[in-house]
C-alpha cells in the first residue's frame, strides 16, 4: 500500500490538473508559457493574448494586438495569429498586426505572403507597416519582389503617411533593397521613384539600385541626373549607385 501512496497521489494531482484545464481552458495558456518559456505581459503569456486576437468584441482583439505589439520579438509564438489579424475588420487591429511582425522580424518570415497581399489594403498604415515588416524580415521576404514592386507604381503610395514622415513607395524600395541583384525586375519603378516628390524615396531609390549592382546599367542615365539633386544627400547616393553599377565607367570613376 506504501508503494501505490505516490502513484495515487501523482493521480490525483493529475486529476486536479485535468479539471482545471477543462474548467478554466485559458489556464492552458499558462502551462504553455511555462513549458516554452514565453515572456508574460500584464499577468498573461503570449499564448493567452494571441487566443484573445479572435474575441468577437473588437475592444478585446484591440487589447490584446496592443499586447502583442508592446512585447516585440518576444511575441514570435503568435505570428499566426498575428497573419491572421492582417484580415481584421478594425483598421486598428490590421495596423498594429503588421506593425508586431514588423518588430518580430525575421521570425515572422512565414507572414511574406500574407503581408504582400496586405500591400493593398485599403488602409495606408496598414500597408506602410506590411512594407516596413516585409524590410525587417529581409532576403527571405523576397518573394514578395511583385508585390512590392505594385506598391512602388500604386499613386496612392506616393504620398506620406502620417504618423511616418515618408512614403509607402519609400519603404517599399528599402525592403526591395535587400534583395541586391534578385531585385533587377525593380529597376523600371525604381527609375522612375528617382524623380519622386519626396527627397526620402528618390535616396532610397538610388540606394537600391546601387544594391542591384551591375544589372541595373539602365538606370545610369537617370542616376546622373540624380547627381545634380537639389538634395545633396540623394546626389552622394546616387554617385554611390554608379561605382558600383557601372565600376568601370571613366565619368563614373572621375565622381567625388
Amino acid at each position: 500500500m506504501r508503494r501505490l501512496r505516490p502513484l495515487i497521489g501523482f493521480a490525483l494531482a493529475l486529476l486536479v490538473g485535468l479539471a482545471v484545464l477543462m474548467w478554466f481552458p485559458r489556464s492552458r495558456f499558462t502551462v504553455l508559457a511555462v513549458v516554452r518559456n514565453q515572456q508574460f505581459q500584464e499577468d498573461r503569456p503570449v499564448g493567452y493574448w494571441a487566443y484573445e486576437l479572435k474575441d468577437q468584441d473588437p475592444k478585446h482583439r484591440e487589447h490584446a494586438i496592443r499586447v502583442l505589439n508592446s512585447m516585440g520579438e518576444s511575441a514570435r509564438d503568435a505570428v499566426p495569429q498575428l497573419i491572421e489579424a492582417l484580415h481584421d475588420k478594425e483598421d486598428i487591429v490590421r495596423i498594429l498586426a503588421a506593425l508586431s511582425l514588423s518588430k518580430i522580424g525575421p521570425d515572422a518570415s512565414e507572414a511574406v505572403e500574407e503581408l504582400a497581399k496586405a500591400l493593398t489594403d485599403e488602409h495606408p498604415q496598414v500597408r506602410m507597416n506590411s512594407a516596413l515588416a516585409l524590410t525587417r524580415i529581409g532576403p527571405a521576404a523576397m518573394p514578395a519582389t511583385p508585390q512590392l514592386i505594385a506598391a512602388m507604381q500604386d499613386p496612392d503610395n506616393r504620398e506620406m503617411v502620417a504618423p511616418f514622415r515618408h512614403s509607402v513607395r519609400q519603404q517599399a524600395a528599402m525592403a526591395l533593397a535587400n534583395f541586391g541583384a534578385a531585385a533587377h525586375d525593380a529597376i523600371p519603378a525604381l527609375i522612375d521613384a528617382l524623380s519622386d516628390s519626396l527627397h526620402g524615396t528618390r535616396f532610397k531609390a538610388a540606394y537600391a539600385l546601387g544594391q542591384i549592382g551591375p544589372q541595373a546599367s539602365a538606370a545610369r542615365e537617370p542616376l546622373m541626373l540624380s547627381l545634380h539633386d537639389t538634395d545633396p544627400l540623394v546626389a552622394d547616393e546616387a554617385a554611390w549607385a554608379l561605382k558600383r553599377i557601372c565600376p568601370n565607367d571613366p565619368e563614373v570613376a572621375n565622381l567625388p
